[in-house]
C-alpha cells in the first residue's frame, strides 16, 4: 500500500485544504478505526504512521501550504505593481478555534 502522491499532483492544483491534527490525535484515530479498518490500522502505525514520521510530515505539509500561499501573494501583488516593501523573510502564522466545550 502506498500512502504517497506525487509532488506534481500537489503542485497542478489550484487550492489545498489544511486539516491538522497534532501526531498523538491522529494516531488515536486510526486506534479507533476512523482512518481504516482495524488491521490496516495496525500495520499503518506499526510501518509509517509511528509520532516521528507524523510530525515530520505535519511539518512538511505546513511548510509547503506555507510557500504556496506565498507563491500566492507574490503573484497577487505582481499582478498589481504592489511593491514588496516591509516583507519579512520568514513570518510565523498561528490560528486557533475553541472547541465548542471549552466555554462551559
Amino acid at each position: 500500500m502506498q500512502e504517497t502522491i506525487p509532488d506534481s499532483v500537489i503542485d497542478a492544483v489550484t487550492d489545498i485544504e489544511l486539516i491538522d491534527l497534532p501526531p498523538d490525535e491522529l494516531i488515536n484515530r486510526l486506534q479507533e478505526g476512523k482512518v481504516y479498518v482495524p488491521d490496516q490500522a495496525q500495520r499503518a502505525i506499526q510501518k509509517f504512521f509511528r509520532k516521528g514520521n507524523l510530525t515530520a510530515l505535519r511539518e512538511l505539509t505546513m511548510r509547503r501550504a506555507a510557500e504556496r500561499v506565498d507563491d500566492q501573494m507574490r503573484a497577487y501583488m505582481r499582478t498589481r505593481s504592489i511593491p514588496a516593501r516591509g516583507r519579512r523573510g520568514n513570518a510565523f502564522w498561528s490560528a486557533s478555534v475553541p472547541e465548542p466545550s471549552a466555554n462551559a
